[in-house]
């Protein structure tokens, strides 16, 4: 009898009672809820991420700087010849050289110990400051082929010597899991390049190469402006974690 009730005893604690399983059931729900949320907040920090201000602000500056480009790069051979009346062996000796002033001044620009945005804004406007006097070159320098020359290679020096810095500020604005995203969105800049050539080249046509380069350091000041408006609405505390910016690169 004592084993006999023992053994019921021990049934009984076995089996759960109804109000075990309610607080089982009920736990669960706390669970799945919990997890439901916690995925909530995670799909919303990603859309916040994606949508945030500040990386469309900073691709549109990208596309309108590609546009003033495309519009005056693929011309100044034309305009050191036709307009400066430069002889072709000193046009090459420009294209020639330029890569090494890109390399020196991208190693100074390297060692700038402000903010990368800062610095950004600094150089491309520098860049597009040079493009502005060659446009005045003929009412200003009365299109002396040796400051011409200087000016060109300085304005180029500084608007191509930015890319290490413009990635490392990429990388500041987005997620890792959004860089794919942007990186094929960046491809239109490739696309804005190549369509401002044709609008370049119809400027050049019915005005002039200096009319041109006016137009085009307006529309690179707007995306200097642009890029001064990402640098505001950037978040303050936007930190990227060092392994995240490697996976990025």
């Amino acid at each position: 009898d004592t084993d006999a009730i023992s053994d019921c005893r021990t049934v009984t604690e076995k089996i759960p009672t109804s109000e075990n399983v309610q607080n089982e059931i009920h736990q669960d729900n706390l669970d799945t809820d919990a997890i439901s949320d916690g995925r909530t907040v995670t799909e919303k920090k990603q859309i916040l991420s994606f949508c945030s201000l500040s990386p469309f602000l900073y691709l549109l500056s990208n596309i309108l700087m590609s546009i003033g480009s495309g519009m005056t790069t693929v011309f100044f051979p034309l305009f050191f010849k036709n307009d400066i009346k430069m002889s072709p062996i000193a046009v090459q000796v420009i294209y020639t050289t330029l890569p090494f002033f890109i390399l020196v001044m991208s190693l100074i620009i390297g060692k700038s110990q402000f903010p990368n945005v800062a610095t950004l804004l600094l150089v491309r406007s520098l860049g597009v400051f040079g493009l502005f006097l060659l446009s005045k070159s003929k009412d200003w320098f009365h299109n002396g082929s040796s400051i011409v020359a200087i000016i060109f290679i300085l304005r180029s020096s500084f608007l191509n010597s930015t890319t290490i810095m413009e990635d490392d500020f990429f990388t500041e604005l987005i997620s890792v899991k959004d860089a794919n995203t942007w990186r094929r969105l960046e491809r239109l800049n490739t696309l804005a390049w190549v369509g401002s050539v044709i609008a370049g080249g119809i400027l050049a046509d019915e005005h002039s190469y200096y009319t041109t380069y006016l137009l085009s350091s307006i529309v690179q000041g707007v995306g200097i402006l642009v890029l001064l408006l990402a640098a505001i609405v950037m978040p303050k505390n936007n930190v990227t974690n060092t392994d995240s910016k490697e996976e990025l690169r």
